[in-house]
């Protein structure tokens, strides 16, 4: 095994994660992106010899294809890691690739009685169309036969009584008789001058 190379595969997490064997010793590290993990790798490296005097972390490159599940050696990542990285923080170690069965509650339908509705309105409300559906029920019923009104003789009402000829003429006689007077402004003024 090269150990230049460093080994990735996708976690059931979600996350990349990868690893180096150097000296017999397993370098881990994740991220949300191969660039990530790469980078994490290389630090987890670094860190691990930092007390010696430190590792150079150039040359190491990324494997060409991503590692098979199966071949990913979990019986050597730390608990921690393991926890968080491949399972995701869930606290607990899962079987890969083991469905979860998860049975439904059943429920239990009530039969519904079938409604019929006499005729249906829509409406919109914003984007969406509202289809009511309207049900005539009788509120109340009111007799409307007709009754027999009795009959009513129309009261005297009185009737204009044509104007005689003589009469009219002897009013347009007086209209005529007024005649008007001259008045002169000082006679109108009077004291107000």
């Amino acid at each position: 095994m090269n150990e230049k190379v460093i080994n990735f595969c996708r976690a059931p997490s979600g996350l990349w994660i990868g690893w180096l064997v150097r000296n017999n010793a397993h370098y881990w590290g994740s991220g949300r992106t191969l660039d990530l993990c790469v980078a994490h790798v290389k630090g987890t490296l670094y860190q691990a010899h930092k007390k010696t005097g430190g590792i150079s972390t150039a040359g190491y490159y990324i494997a060409s294809k991503p590692t098979a599940y199966a071949d990913v050696p979990l019986d050597l990542m730390d608990k921690k890691f393991k926890t968080r990285a491949w399972f995701g923080g869930a606290g607990k170690e899962y079987v890969v690739n083991k469905p979860e069965i998860v049975k439904k509650a059943t429920v239990v339908k009530k039969p519904e009685d079938k409604i019929e509705y006499d005729y249906y309105e829509t409406a919109m409300d914003g984007h969406d169309l509202v289809v009511y559906g309207v049900i005539k029920k009788q509120v109340a019923r009111y007799n409307t036969i007709p009754v027999p009104v009795p009959d009513v003789k129309p009261a005297d009402v009185p009737v204009e009584q044509p104007v005689e000829e003589d009469v009219k003429q002897t009013i347009l006689d007086s209209v005529n008789e007024v005649t008007a007077t001259p008045v002169s402004v000082d006679e109108l003024l009077g004291d107000w001058k």
